[in-house]
């Protein structure tokens, strides 16, 4: 019977329509999966101009480092004011993947490299674009896949 009810849970969630977070049980276990879904969910948090959501897909762990172009954050919430003050600055901000691969190292640890393109508007009017590479450090944490390093260049 108990299995029964898990086929069913799957099928229903797999008909709702939306796409599970970081933190869904059926990633969790799926590195690559779970590092694929962090990586989008960073970029629609980015393209929400979600500070906050964006932020929040970060690690708190000591040792936390976000790396863009020359520039070092070293806590989420450096990350969080930084991007909060760059992204209210823009009237629209449009990240995409262009590629992105995983290395799966531990069961609780990934890399991901990619590369990526911006369109974006600043308030007064100016289009602006950016291609970049990231690479970043991804670790299970107790409630989600996390990333403890981040390096972006444009």
């Amino acid at each position: 019977m108990r299995s029964v009810l898990h086929v069913v849970a799957g099928l229903l969630l797999g008909c709702s329509g939306t796409l599970p977070s970081p933190a869904a049980p059926r990633t969790l276990n799926d590195p690559t999966s779970a590092v694929l879904a962090l990586a989008d969910s960073i970029l629609g948090a980015a393209g929400d101009r979600d500070a906050e959501r964006f932020a929040s897909y970060f690690s708190n762990q000591p040792g936390f480092r976000y790396l863009i172009n020359a520039r070092q954050l070293e806590s989420r919430e450096a990350l969080r004011t930084t991007f909060a003050a760059m992204l209210g600055r823009q009237e629209f901000f449009r990240p995409t993947w262009q590629s992105r691969s995983v290395q799966v190292l531990t069961p609780a640890t990934a890399i991901l490299t990619g590369t990526f393109a911006t369109q974006a508007r600043r308030l007064n009017g100016e289009d602006w674009t950016a291609n970049g590479v990231v690479t970043f450090v991804a670790v299970r944490e107790s409630d989600a896949w996390r990333v403890v390093n981040w390096h972006t260049s444009e």
